[in-house]
Parts: C-alpha cells; structure tokens; sequence
C-alpha cells in the first residue's frame, strides 16, 4: 500500500478568556498563520511509524500502543482508528508553529492526524479531538481545536454536554490580526 494523505491545520492563539473558557465563559479565538502538516502513508506491515523535527523517530507495534511520549497525541488518535486499519501507517508531521510558544501546535497536530485518518473533517472531529486532548491533559476547553478546525477568528464557548459552541467573528474592515 502507497496510498498517502497530506492534511494541514492553523496553530492558534486565545486572544481573551484564555483561562475562563474553561469554566463555562466565552473566549475568543483565532488562527494564526502558522500551519502543522502531516503526511500519513498507509503501509502493509502492522507498525506506526512517527517521524518529526521536535523529537526522535518512533516505530511501534499497532497492537501494542501507548499513549505516552512526545507524540501521545498522534498516538491517541490513531488508537480511535486501530480496528479500522488495512496495515500500518507511516505519518511524518512538519510544523512550522513553534511548540514552545502555547501556539496550539498540539491540537493542530490532533485534528490533522484525525482528518487525515477520517478522510474529512466530519462533524464530530471536534469531539475525538477534545477526548484525547482530555484523557491526555486531565482537562481542555476545546477553543484551540476549534480554530485549528475552522480557521478565522470565533467566539467559542465549552458545553457541559458537548465540544462547545462556535460562532465566527467579523472583524471591522480596519481591524488585522
């Protein structure tokens, strides 16, 4: 199998109610420039392997994954998907946000392995995005997947029974970020 999918998604920025997004408040989001890019390639032998700039190669066995490491969160969404698999996969992630300024490098990651995985962007990606980021992080708000989803500028609140709500913003034509 040579079948590859190459997805991107923004990195992101909270511009306001970064820390009261998570007690039910409203924030506001943006994406930013920057994109992560990952490239997965289906292949025949029952392996995963990760390659990046930011950490050293991984070549796991899809029957014994962790959700560990510096790539948990690759890991976590292609558990989502283990059963569904032909073979194994081999996914190089380029990125050029940078992972040690709170960018959302992370949760662009997330939802690009998940569409690329899914194919699309269907409409609970949000959801598999915030429940690895959840199980991995012990709590999120969902806002910077949801920019790294949608893109622009929104308004995003969390839902005590869902991933949130979204609401774009118009910006005033005088107005750039």
């Amino acid at each position: 199998m040579t079948d590859s999918v190459i997805v991107s998604a923004p990195g992101s920025t909270l511009i306001t109610g970064e820390h009261a997004v998570i007690y039910g408040a409203p924030c506001i989001v943006a994406a930013i420039e920057q994109r992560a890019t990952v490239e997965l390639c289906h292949t025949d032998k029952p392996r995963l392997r990760i390659t990046s700039q930011i950490a050293p190669p991984a070549d796991l066995s899809l029957s014994d994954l962790a959700v560990s490491g510096p790539y948990r969160f690759v890991i976590a969404a292609v558990l989502m998907y283990r059963e569904a698999l032909p073979g194994g996969l081999r996914i190089e992630i380029r990125s050029e946000i940078n992972h040690t300024l709170g960018l959302g490098s992370s949760a662009a990651i997330t939802m690009a392995v998940l569409a690329a995985l899914e194919g699309a962007a269907p409409d609970d990606l949000h959801d598999r995005g915030l429940r690895i980021i959840r199980d991995i992080q012990g709590r999120g708000s969902g806002a910077d997947l949801a920019a790294s989803l949608h893109g622009g500028v929104m308004s995003y609140r969390i839902s005590a029974d869902g991933p949130g709500a979204v609401a774009p913003l118009r910006l005033p034509p005088q107005m750039s970020l």
